[in-house]
């Protein structure tokens, strides 16, 4: 435990100065990308962008690291409620629309108001769905139709993502998404080229109707 524990502090505070070197990096990119000090040319143009693109997606990283590390402390979910998939769903599936529609990918969603109510901290939940969605259409093609489905099965409800282009536990967002679900005794799997989340039904509360 004692091990454990100074792990821990040692990884808190590596992460808290890699950020504040990351931004320290990231600023001034910007700054000079948006008020140009003189005049460069396009080559100088494009190596300023994939440096600070590069500085933007490891401060990214960063944060991800951050939140896996800080939910491994967290335990149990603090505050479950019970929640109707398809209210569930709405928001994770709008901001993915919203992400994939430069590209032309679309999302689209399948869930019934009558399915039996979940139960878990919403927060967790909507954030674990945030990132698999954001997952699926990051790894699309362009103007492909990803659909999002939750159907009743046993004393679960499951939410099936298709397609699903790579392995289940290939990324750190898919290892956060994991630990924000099992926080709330929810699981994910991946079969056929779709992804699977199976959310515990209410133990109280019954569907509408």
């Amino acid at each position: 435990m004692k091990e454990r524990r100074e792990s821990e502090l040692l990884l808190d505070a590596l992460l808290g100065p890699l950020a504040d070197r990351l931004r320290e990096v990231s600023l001034p990119l910007h700054i000079l990308l948006e008020n140009r000090f003189g005049d460069l040319n396009d080559n100088q143009l494009e190596m300023i962008e994939a440096a600070r693109q590069g500085a933007d997606e490891a401060d990214q990283l960063l944060r991800l690291v951050r939140r896996v590390h800080a939910l491994r402390n967290e335990g149990a979910s603090a505050a479950p409620v019970d929640v109707r998939p398809l209210d569930l769903l709405r928001a994770p599936v709008a901001l993915a629309t919203a992400y994939g529609e430069s590209r032309g990918v679309t999302v689209g969603l399948d869930a019934s108001p009558a399915l039996p109510y979940v139960r878990g901290e919403r927060a967790h939940l909507e954030e674990a769905m945030s990132l698999l969605l954001s997952e699926a259409v990051r790894t699309a093609p362009e103007r492909t139709a990803i659909n999002v489905a939750a159907d009743r099965s046993g004393d679960s409800v499951v939410v099936r993502v298709m397609p699903w282009r790579t392995t289940v536990d290939s990324s750190l967002d898919r290892l956060l998404a994991s630990r924000l679900l099992a926080a709330d005794g929810a699981t994910l799997g991946q079969a056929d080229g779709t992804v699977l989340v199976r959310l515990p039904q209410s133990p109280v509360r019954s569907p509408p109707g």
